[in-house]
C-alpha cells in the first residue's frame, strides 16, 4: 500500500507547474523562431512583427522574476544571429535596438514581478499573522460587512456563545443580540458604520438562553482611501463573573450599611492611614456632625482622644496584634461639652485576612457615668447618718457577708 502524504502533493504539483512553464515557454519561442525564420529566409524581408516576441518574455519575466531576462537575451541574439545568416541589407542597428528593447523591458518587468511577488509574500503573512492572532486570541472577535452579516467569528467568541463559526457565518449581527436590545443596538451599528466609537456594556445571547455580559468596543474597517468603511469588527470581553462580584459587593456594602444605621452604639471604620472610610448616623450625631464632614478625614482631626499620636492608640494596638482593646474615654464636642464612652476596637479583615484598619465601637456611658456617681453619694450620705446615730451597725453585703459600722 502506498501513502501519499500532502507533501508528496505539493511537490507533484510544483513539478507539473514548471513542467507547464518550461513548456509554454518553449513553444513561445519556436513560434517566435518560425516568424523571425518565414520573415528573413522565405520572405526575404527585414520587417518582422516583434509584438509576438514579448509574449515569452512577460510570460517568463511573471514566473521567473528577473531570471526570466534569459529569455529575452536568448531572443535577442536569436534575430541578430538570423540577421547575419540571411545577409539581408539592413542595418544592424535595428535589430540591435531590438534585441537591447527586449532584455530592457525583460528585465524591468521581472524587477516589477518579484516586487509584487514580494508585496504579495508580505501581505499574506500579514494576513495570516492576523488571522492567527483573531483566531487564537481569548478574546471574543467578531466582525461583519456594510449589510449587517457576519463574517468572521472567532473560536473564542464560539465559546461565549456556544454557537460555531459555520451557523454564524451569513448571519445578521443582530441575532446575536438579545431581542429587547437589538433596535437599539442596531443605531449603535449604524453610527459605527459612519466612524464613531461604540464601547459599552452589551448583553450577548448565547445558545443556551442566557445573556453574557461583555464590555463591547467596536470600531469601523477602514478601506483602501482610508475614508469609506468596508467592514465592521468588534471584540468583547466577557465580564459577566466580575458584574456578578460587583453585585455582591454592592450587596455587601448595603447590607453592612444597614448594620451600622441600626446600631445603637456610635461605629466608624478607619484605615491604616487614619483615614475614616465608613461612619454611621449615631457616631455622627454623638458628635455633632454630619457624616460628610467625617467621611475622608482623619480619625485625630475629628475626634481628638487622649490616645492619639501615642503609643496605646487603638489602630497602632491593633496593628502592633492585639486581637481587641477597651478603653474609657472622654470625647470632647464641638459645643465644649463633653462625653463620656467605652471604645472597643477590633480589627478590619480583607477577604484574605489582611488587617486593613479598625472597627471602632463607642458607646455613651455618660448617663451611666452619672447614675454610678449618684449611686455612690447616696451610699456615702446613708452611711454617714446611720453611722451618727449607732454605734454599730450591722451591714449584710449584697455578697451574702456582714461587716459592722462602727461610730
Amino acid at each position: 500500500m502506498i501513502f501519499i502524504t500532502s507533501a508528496d502533493n505539493e511537490k507533484n504539483q510544483f513539478y507539473e507547474n514548471l513542467y507547464f512553464k518550461i513548456i509554454t515557454t518553449g513553444l513561445l519561442i519556436i513560434l517566435c523562431i518560425g516568424i523571425t525564420y518565414y520573415a528573413h529566409f522565405v520572405l526575404h524581408s527585414a520587417k518582422l512583427f516583434t509584438h509576438i516576441f514579448y509574449l515569452p518574455i512577460a510570460l517568463a519575466a511573471f514566473w521567473w522574476g528577473k531570471k526570466g531576462v534569459w529569455v529575452a537575451a536568448f531572443l535577442g541574439v536569436l534575430i541578430i544571429a538570423f540577421h547575419l545568416l540571411s545577409h539581408l541589407n539592413v542595418l544592424y542597428i535595428y535589430n540591435i535596438s531590438r534585441a537591447a528593447m527586449f532584455v530592457i523591458i525583460g528585465y524591468l518587468a521581472g524587477i516589477l514581478r518579484e516586487k509584487s511577488i514580494k508585496t504579495h509574500k508580505e501581505l499574506k503573512d500579514t494576513k495570516n499573522y492576523l488571522n492567527s492572532l483573531i483566531q487564537y486570541s481569548n478574546t471574543p472577535i467578531i466582525v461583519w460587512d456594510k449589510q449587517g452579516k457576519i463574517t468572521l467569528f472567532n473560536p473564542a467568541f464560539e465559546r461565549l456563545t456556544g454557537y460555531n463559526a459555520e451557523q454564524m457565518l451569513g448571519q445578521s449581527i443582530l441575532t446575536i443580540f438579545p431581542e429587547e436590545y437589538q433596535k437599539d443596538f442596531s443605531q449603535k451599528i449604524n453610527k459605527t458604520l459612519k466612524g464613531q466609537l461604540w464601547k459599552e456594556e452589551v448583553p450577548i445571547r448565547c445558545k443556551n438562553g442566557d445573556n453574557a455580559i461583555c464590555l463591547w468596543s467596536s470600531a469601523a474597517v477602514l478601506g483602501p482611501d482610508e475614508k469609506s468603511p468596508v467592514a465592521i469588527i468588534a471584540q468583547g470581553q466577557d465580564i459577566s463573573e466580575r458584574k456578578q462580584a460587583e453585585e455582591l459587593i454592592k450587596k455587601a456594602h448595603f447590607e453592612l450599611d444597614q448594620i451600622l444605621e441600626t446600631a445603637a452604639d456610635g461605629i466608624w471604620i478607619i484605615d491604616k492611614d487614619f483615614n475614616v472610610t465608613r461612619v454611621n448616623s449615631t457616631m455622627a450625631k454623638m458628635l455633632g456632625r454630619k457624616k460628610d464632614d467625617i467621611l475622608g478625614k482623619k480619625c485625630y482631626e475629628v475626634l481628638k482622644g487622649k490616645f492619639c499620636h501615642t503609643k496605646n492608640c487603638q489602630l497602632t494596638r491593633i496593628l502592633s496584634g492585639m486581637e481587641h482593646t477597651e478603653d474609657e474615654i472622654e470625647i470632647k464636642l464641638r459645643d465644649g461639652s463633653s462625653i463620656q464612652c467605652l471604645e472597643v476596637a477590633k480589627p478590619y479583615l480583607s477577604p484574605n485576612g489582611e488587617i486593613t484598619g479598625i472597627i471602632d465601637d463607642f458607646r455613651d456611658i455618660t448617663k451611666l457615668k452619672h447614675l454610678n456617681d449618684e449611686l455612690e453619694a447616696a451610699k456615702n450620705y446613708a452611711e454617714n447618718i446611720i453611722a451618727n446615730f449607732l454605734d454599730t451597725l450591722i451591714v449584710t453585703n449584697p455578697d451574702g457577708t456582714i461587716r459592722t459600722i462602727n461610730q
